[in-house]
């Protein structure tokens, strides 16, 4: 199966020694390789290998902390602070007020803004 033919989400297995592997393709891949992937449009669903436990989420959150500069300071101390010290009640009272009017229009926007320049 060749790049150009890759199904709608591929399944990632995270490992306990850190590595990643691509079940869909059968290949080992890097965090950096999921990264490219997400970034390139593609749907990916990363679990645990020993437990099957979906852990996309964090993986996401990992990559756009880590490997996107200058993301971590969008937030400010005092709102991590308060997270961690109230994880729940915080995290509720943030997710009820959506953050945005559509989400799909928010995520597509940078779709939409590489199409129009290129």
């Amino acid at each position: 199966m060749s790049d150009q033919q890759l199904p709608q989400v591929l399944q990632i297995k995270k490992y306990p020694n850190r590595r990643f592997y691509d079940a869909t393709r059968s290949r080992h891949v890097t965090l950096q390789d999921v990264h490219n992937l997400v970034r390139q449009g593609q749907d990916v669903v990363v679990t645990d290998s020993r437990s099957g436990t979906d852990i996309t989420n964090l993986i996401l959150l990992q990559l756009i902390l880590d490997r996107e500069e200058g993301k971590v300071d969008l937030l400010p101390t005092s709102l991590l602070t308060a997270v961690l010290r109230n994880e729940r009640e915080v995290l509720r009272t943030l997710l009820r007020q959506p953050l945005f009017p559509d989400v799909e229009e928010v995520a597509a926007a940078p779709l939409s803004c590489a199409a129009a320049a290129g």
